[in-house]
């Protein structure tokens, strides 16, 4: 997938490491392997650079941004749904910042992060299940 990177090339590059590094969280809390709530808090901490509790400022933009890019490429996973980049960071904002008051704090993100990760599974559990409608009919 495509980045949008902004800024000195240190920033970029930092920017890109530090996307990396989200992405493998990301898929590794995904897979559900483990203890998804000590990863989570893992990487709450690691994004959290200013230790306010929350992430907020560049923080947070950096993180709706590969939140947004690994949601894109989990629900292009999904058979028959398109979704544009806008509608899934609207999404995404939904549902780890509820509030809207421009931070994700630990609990916002453990329940946010479950519900957004779970939806590319959610619709194929759907597909699966009317499959299986379909073929009780015949």
């Amino acid at each position: 997938y495509q980045r949008r990177v902004h800024g000195t090339p240190s920033e970029c590059l930092f920017f890109f490491a530090m996307g990396n590094q989200v992405g493998k969280a990301l898929k590794d809390i995904d897979d559900g392997q483990g203890n998804v709530e000590k990863k989570i808090e893992s990487l709450f901490e690691k994004l959290d650079k200013d230790k306010t509790g929350s992430l907020e400022n560049e923080e947070y933009k950096k993180f709706i941004e590969e939140l947004v890019n690994y949601s894109q490429e989990d629900l292009k996973k999904t058979k028959g749904h398109e979704y544009n980049e806008e509608d899934v960071r609207k999404w995404v904002k939904k549902w780890v910042d509820p509030n809207g008051d421009g931070k994700i704090s630990l609990a916002e993100l453990k329940k946010g992060l479950k519900h957004i990760l779970d939806a590319g599974e959610a619709s194929d559990d759907t597909k699966e299940k009317k499959k299986k409608k379909k073929k009780k009919k015949k």
